[in-house]
């Protein structure tokens, strides 16, 4: 009997990223989706930017802890929710042409999107909260003071998902949640997540 040599993380990473490249397909419901690794990739997508065919997923590293793999995930099923849920020539016709307004707009479809899922499936709503959560770190919203205009989007992504999944906040948002809540029910109301049900 020969000893087995332990397995070559290289080998592990392929593996992950087939069962990642398998699940995104499963959620998607098309077999034939073209899942691209790329360098560029980050958390922070514009959904504009996105193909109806294909999903992009950044690299991941090497060496992933779990926390990694839950990020890689919920990357993963994003891309799949939005291969599935997502109507670009619809999302198109109705987007606004003011760059701010764009961004908002794709927003609020992004947490359309992600909530269809995360009610659903409860394995893919940790995924994506864990998503949120590394994302809004990286961004630094933890450390918020004041409202910065460049936040307001994804304040608005975070509200409308949390709203319509029922979830609570993940630790990395309590500070954009806090800033724009005030602000957002003073020009909208108290109920204007009751549109987007």
């Amino acid at each position: 009997m020969t000893a087995q040599s332990p397995p070559n993380s290289q080998d592990s990473l392929e593996s992950f990223k087939q069962a990642t490249d398998a699940t995104l397909r499963a959620i998607a419901g098309k077999r034939e989706v073209e899942v691209t690794y790329t360098p560029t990739e980050t958390l922070n997508k514009k959904l504009s930017l996105t193909s109806p065919d294909r999903a992009r997923l950044p690299i991941p590293a090497l060496k992933l802890n779990d926390r990694d793999r839950a990020v890689m995930r919920g990357t993963a099923d994003a891309e799949g929710l939005r291969l599935r849920h997502h109507n670009p020539k619809l999302h198109a016709k109705n987007a606004p042409t003011d760059e701010r307004a764009k961004s908002v707009h794709d927003m609020l479809e992004m947490a359309r999107i992600e909530s269809l899922g995360a009610r659903d499936m409860l394995g893919i709503r940790n995924n994506l909260n864990t998503v949120l959560d590394e994302k809004y770190t990286q961004l630094g919203y933890h450390n918020l003071t004041t409202q910065r205009n460049d936040t307001l989007p994804d304040a608005l992504h975070l509200l409308a998902r949390m709203h319509l999944t029922g979830e609570p906040l993940p630790p990395a948002a309590q500070k954009l949640a806090d800033l724009w809540t005030p602000w957002i029910h003073e020009r909208l109301g108290d109920n204007w997540f009751s549109t987007l049900e």
